[in-house]
């Protein structure tokens, strides 16, 4: 579900969305040859447009996206519940496909409807926190 949707969702406004892409992915072309960057980019966002629509996510509005989006965050937050880790005490191999996510949809450099969903979630927060605080600790002070 992480994979097949949800980061796809994340995929679709992130790339998708024209004021994100500006933000973010379209840097990766800054140190190309300036007569190319605009074909790169053009190529990028079809690749990404063209598998957004096959895994299904693209044939949908942006609410209906986001909306899917918010059913795979619920999934999540239910499986977490009151548990520190998916499946416990411990995190386990999957949670590093649930976590980047996560991380993707609630950087908050990207705004989108499923961005917001997700800040709205206290669980999926203090989860991604947690994960941030145990794997990635100097993460904070770097962001800070």
């Amino acid at each position: 579900m992480v994979e097949n949707q949800l980061g796809w969702t994340a995929a679709h406004f992130r790339f998708l969305d024209p004021a994100n892409f500006e933000k973010g992915p379209a840097h990766w072309f800054d140190a190309a040859p300036e007569a190319m960057r605009e074909t790169l980019k053009a190529g990028l966002l079809s690749a990404v447009k063209t598998n957004v629509h096959a895994v299904g996510v693209g044939r949908h509005n942006e609410a209906e996206i986001a909306w899917l989006g918010e059913r795979s965050l619920k999934a999540i937050e239910v499986m977490l519940g009151d548990k520190p880790f998916l499946y416990g005490d411990r995190p386990v191999g999957s949670e590093a496909v649930v976590y980047s996510t996560l991380m993707v949809t609630l950087n908050p450099f990207f705004d989108s409807a499923l961005h917001r969903r997700a800040e709205a979630m206290p669980t999926l927060v203090a989860y991604v926190e947690r994960m941030t605080d145990r794997f990635y600790p100097d993460f904070r002070r770097m962001a800070a």
